[in-house]
């Protein structure tokens, strides 16, 4: 018995492999400059902030403590996310790597005290804090950019 080989798969695997190493070749060149710390600091800092949180909700758990400390740090960093990004050189692209870092590890602090059905409503409310605080980290650029 022969095994029917499925080359459509086999050539949309190759191509997307080849378009998705590509663009991260592209990514990278670009990325990486000389002075990386002084152009990605504030995502540096914002990662570090993440950790400490990450590491106060491991004492609360191995602790038991129900105050919710780190869920409020979780707040306070949705709004971080976009305000520290206006101090440093790319504005926009450590928006976004902010954004990155914060969805599956502020998800990962919020949703380890919860049960699953209010973990959604929570992650929309820090969503909504999240996007009411750009127009502000965007006016804070522009005043600190034209100064």
């Amino acid at each position: 018995m022969t095994r029917k080989v499925n080359t459509s798969t086999i050539l949309t695997s190759i191509i997307s492999f080849l378009f998705v190493g590509g663009f991260f070749y592209w990514l990278i060149g670009h990325l990486i400059v000389e002075n990386w710390y002084e152009t990605y600091w504030p995502t540096l800092y914002f990662l570090g902030l993440l950790c400490c949180v990450f590491v106060i909700k491991i004492i609360e758990n191995k602790r038991q403590i129900k105050d919710g400390l780190s869920n409020m740090l979780v707040l306070a960093l949705c709004v971080a996310a976009s305000v520290i990004s206006a101090f440093g050189d790319a504005f926009i692209l450590c928006t976004f790597i902010n954004i990155f870092l914060l969805i599956p590890i502020g998800g990962a602090i919020v949703s380890s005290g919860v049960d699953k059905t209010s973990a959604g409503g929570i992650a929309f409310f820090y969503g909504y804090v999240f996007i009411m605080s750009l127009p502000l980290s965007g006016l804070l650029y522009i005043a600190l950019s034209s100064s």
